[in-house]
């Protein structure tokens, strides 16, 4: 390793309520904050409300996760291109998560590894290492970096769960915070074995969604049916029906039907729900919601079977249903199955135009792909990449975007690969 003292590292481990308290005052909330309601999550006491207020008076606060948003919807605006030559820097090990690592000093990006070590990476191709990470991301679980006037703290994705009432174990915490300082905070919980599909690792999904909202007294409980549940790792909070409200989308699967696309207003109320596949055991991967159609129409966008073809589809809200208005043909993924990495694609612009893509790994992981909407369906552009893609695709959002992914098996080996923002590409 290449020791690079410039670049400022301090790892601690924080607690559940630290961590909620630094994602609701996080800079890198969801684009679209028009109107809404918003969340209180309860107040800590104690030591923790000491630190709660030493917070507060903290002069900034960013936080990297890799859904890209603490909203949970994977979409940054901002002009960016995977279709550019690319940066391989070799790591020593497989990489597991890549995450923006916010510094001033430098364009670097944090990997966690199989070997349960993590370290920095810099555009210019040196190493640091990361000591003290926290037991859940050494094992292999999720990463989230936050920065204060110290600078970068690493933590885990899972930490902020304690103000749920039954999370389930793997839920991320998702927040969305308006221009008014009203929060809406959300997570998956009732945790049942009632679904026997078990592709995200472990035999339990949810069997609700809580949703905290600071405009209303108490929490609001959104429970699917009985025979079904909710499969996936956090529900994902966005104005799906382009109405200036913050809704909630979540993916609902039933063992005869197989999966659907629901979404709910704030209180409960269903909004629209997207047909069922039609059989047990086959899944859809919500990605992200927001202005990708053809003239600008809000669409929301998922991997329909990412294990077994892999179609990117397109849906908008008409009536009260989640109406598909185009696909991909198959070829893509977003998941590893058995793996709780549902990070592997975004809305963003990828091929340098200013104009929202899906980019996502074609099925055999080995190239990204562009996937724009166009009045009859989807273009699509393919990047090769050298090795196999094993990480999430991390973004550093901001009006030039960069991207990168971990790679194994390639001509380095175990390798991270960096799209630099424009402004900075040769």
């Amino acid at each position: 390793m290449v020791d690079t003292p410039t670049l400022f590292i301090r790892i601690r481990r924080w607690t559940a309520l630290t961590t909620v308290g630094a994602l609701m005052m996080a800079g890198c909330v969801a684009e679209d904050q028009s109107g809404g309601s918003a969340a209180n999550p309860s107040e800590p006491s104690g030591e923790d409300a000491t630190a709660a207020e030493d917070r507060t008076s903290e002069p900034t606060f960013l936080t990297t996760r890799t859904d890209v948003t603490t909203t949970g919807n994977r979409q940054v605006t901002g002009r960016g291109s995977v279709l550019n030559q690319a940066i391989s820097v070799d790591l020593p090990d497989e990489p597991l998560w890549v995450l923006d690592w916010p510094s001033d000093e430098d364009k670097s990006w944090l990997v966690t590894l199989k070997n349960g070590d993590a370290v920095v990476v810099t555009e210019n191709g040196e190493l640091v290492d990361v000591d003290d990470v926290p037991a859940d991301v050494a094992s292999g679980g999720p990463p989230l970096v936050t920065v204060n006037q110290e600078g970068p703290v690493v933590g885990s994705a899972h930490d902020g769960q304690s103000i749920f009432g039954d999370p389930l174990p793997d839920s991320r915490v998702v927040v969305f915070r308006s221009p008014a300082d009203e929060t809406v905070t959300a997570a998956l919980v009732g945790p049942t074995d009632r679904y026997a599909h078990d592709v995200l690792g472990d035999p339990l999904e949810a069997s609700a969604v809580e949703v905290i909202d600071s405009t209303v007294d108490e929490p609001v409980l959104i429970e699917v049916e009985e025979s079904a549940v909710i499969e996936g790792i956090s529900p994902l909070l966005a104005d799906v029906d382009d109405d200036g409200f913050i809704d909630v989308l979540v993916t609902v699967s039933d063992a005869n039907v197989g999966a659907k696309l629901v979404a709910y207003r704030l209180d409960g109320t269903l909004i629209a729900e997207s047909d069922p596949i039609g059989r047990g055991n086959r899944w859809r991967n919500q990605l992200a919601v927001g202005p990708i159609g053809p003239n600008g129409e809000v669409e929301v966008v998922d991997v329909r079977t990412p294990h077994i073809g892999g179609t990117v589809e397109f849906f908008r809200v008409v009536d009260d249903r989640l109406e598909l208005v185009a696909a991909s043909e198959p070829n893509f993924t977003s998941h590893v199955i058995g793996t709780r990495n549902l990070d592997m694609a975004v809305m963003a612009d990828g091929d340098g135009d200013g104009v929202l893509d899906v980019i996502v790994p074609t099925q055999n992981r080995k190239s990204l792909a562009v996937l724009t909407r166009n009045d009859g369906g989807v273009d699509v552009q393919e990047k090769p990449v050298d090795g196999t893609i094993k990480t999430n695709l991390a973004v550093r959002d901001g009006a030039q975007i960069a991207f990168a992914v971990g790679t194994s098996g390639g001509t380095a080996g175990d390798a991270l690969v960096i799209w630099p923002a424009l402004d900075s590409a040769n």
